[in-house]
């Protein structure tokens, strides 16, 4: 039996109501009342079909509906899209769906995790556990070995008595990941399990998505990175609660309207980057066009993949969704308005901007940082990678003197980190920085008034909400451009597209790349290796040491 003293601080934290929901916190576990033992699929893929035509809802309830006839038992599919897409509404939607024995998979379990992870921070991760186990009913014989072999695949072992509030941000979704499996539920439903998420701890959580598939579970599971979507047998891209593809990777790659075309950026002459349908990754620049005709004779014909093909998806539904709309085609996206007035400001490549110099930093019971050197130049770009807690948020801080280390030197701009250098400074944190209580101009209009500037930059399409209750994409790019407002010398952006779609992240990196041929120092720390393939030289943190640089 479960002690009564457990159960009672439990229910301080979780309510089961009537209709068998788990809630807490705004966070909903969703199972059926049956028995795990009772469910069960017969496996095999539901008809495959490409959606080479936008499919429109009226609502998100259709739109789930649409989703749900498409899913089959024991697959993997994806959701991908951006803001406002409707990714998280279709996962809550279902949730409630299958709870209530509806829907093309008659399932008799279902489990939802939310997109922060679900977990009770006060809780351990022992004490998290048990009480899913206890709330839905296991026996505690097979709640006792489920536990142990989800905490060894997700490699958790060891962190039983550790207070979720107290691991690192992937623990946690590991933790959340392995809560909704315990119950061996015939639906999963994860929202962004893996964002903000090192890539070592991406790699587990998809091992534990393999496991529940493979235990006959149907997963949805909705990403913005494209190399796990890839992995799924159905992508579904969604943009303003429209189907634009529907199929395997393959497919939806096939099925991409307009032409893809592709040159190396060492190669010239370059096309147009002013152009909104020009962009670049790594070394290699792309162009997408509606026409047969690319703008560089440069220009080859390109082998698009999952991730560039979603890209001209996305921009071939924005221009036909504005012009539908009676509108013309924004001449300039929100982040190239910070670019453009910042044009003017350059500055000379090769001076140095950042100096570390054995830099130590000490915690209580923990070396956050442990003889690091770094150097950043103007006009370059350096990626900071690693796992989390390799301390790159740490040495951000250092940088810029918001914490002071334990020994070894630190120079901003030529000298010790202060008011007046960090003046020159555009900085993102984690947290982004912005005001939520205030709308996306009100934090513009605060953000120049403190450096004194007065940029051409109008916010204002992002109307009068409070930025804290707008999609994670666009609150990050309303931070980019607070802090490129004032034309920095160097920018420090920390996890600046977690969670962004890739459109939006090919705009971000357009918008760096610029800013480092102006002579602007540019520091990002990333989770994503596509991404960091995008930096001029990368400096691997490993346990607070500069592992490798390159």
């Amino acid at each position: 039996m479960w002690s009564r003293h457990y159960v009672a601080r439990c229910h301080a934290h979780r309510t089961v109501n009537a209709t068998g929901d788990i809630r807490c916190n705004g966070s909903s576990y969703f199972w059926c009342g049956h028995s795990q033992n009772d469910a069960h699929f017969e496996k095999g893929r539901s008809d495959a079909m490409t959606t080479s035509q936008a499919v429109q809802t009226s609502s998100i309830e259709e739109l789930s509906h649409y989703v749900d006839k498409a899913l089959s038992a024991g697959g993997i599919h994806a959701l991908v899209g951006g803001d406002g897409a409707g990714k998280s509404s279709i996962l809550r939607a279902l949730a409630h769906m299958y709870s209530q024995g509806k829907g093309n998979i008659k399932s008799k379990g279902v489990c939802y995790q939310p997109a922060h992870s679900g977990v009770w921070r006060s809780l351990s991760v022992k004490e998290n556990l048990e009480f899913m186990a206890y709330a839905y009913g296991l026996d505690r014989s097979v709640a006792q070995t489920r536990t142990a072999e989800l905490l060894n695949l997700a490699e958790l072992n060891g962190t039983e008595n550790r207070v979720a509030a107290h691991l690192s941000g992937g623990m946690r979704q590991k933790l959340g990941v392995i809560m909704a499996m315990l119950p061996g539920p015939d639906v999963l439903l994860l929202d962004e399990p893996t964002t903000g998420v090192d890539t070592p701890s991406r790699k587990t959580l998809w091992t534990l998505i393999d496991k529940a598939t493979h235990d006959g579970a149907c997963v949805l599971v909705a990403t913005t990175y494209l190399d796990e979507a890839g992995k799924a047998d159905t992508v579904f891209v969604l943009d303003h609660q429209t189907v634009l593809a529907r199929g395997s990777a393959r497919e939806v790659i096939e099925s991409m309207p307009g032409t893809l075309w592709s040159q190396p950026r060492s190669l010239e002459p370059l096309p147009d980057f002013e152009r909104d349908c020009v962009w670049m990754r790594g070394n290699t620049v792309y162009e997408w066009s509606e026409e047969e005709v690319a703008s560089s004779k440069n220009m080859e014909l390109a082998t698009p993949d999952l991730e560039v093909a979603t890209i001209a998806r996305l921009l071939h539904s924005e221009r036909h969704r504005e012009s539908g709309e009676g509108n013309a085609p924004k001449e300039e996206h929100v982040l190239a308005q910070s670019e453009r007035v910042a044009h003017d400001a350059t500055y000379p490549s090769g001076e140095v901007l950042v100096e570390c110099h054995n830099v130590c930093k000490d915690y209580p019971n923990v070396r956050a940082l442990d003889g690091v050197d770094i150097g950043v130049a103007s006009g370059e770009i350096v990626g900071l990678v690693g796992g989390n807690g390799a301390g790159k948020s740490t040495l951000i801080r250092m940088i810029l003197g918001l914490e002071k280390p334990t020994s070894g030197t630190v120079h901003l701009l030529g000298k010790k980190p202060g008011k007046k250098s960090r003046a020159e400074v555009g900085y993102v944190p984690q947290s982004l920085g912005l005001y939520p209580a205030l709308s996306a101009q009100e934090n513009l209009n605060f953000t120049v008034r403190v450096f004194g500037c007065d940029p051409d930059i109008d916010l204002r399409e992002y109307g009068n909400t409070p930025v804290g209750k707008l999609p994670l994409g666009a609150q990050r790019e309303i931070a980019t451009v607070c802090a490129l407002s004032h034309s920095p010398r160097l920018l420090i952006l920390d996890e600046p597209t977690s969670g962004m779609d890739p459109l939006a992240r090919a705009r971000l990196w357009k918008v760096l790349q610029r800013s480092a041929e102006r002579g602007v120092g540019v520091v990002v720390t990333t989770h994503y290796r596509q991404e960091a393939r995008q930096c001029d030289r990368l400096v691997e943190l490993e346990q607070g040491r500069a592992k490798s640089q390159q």
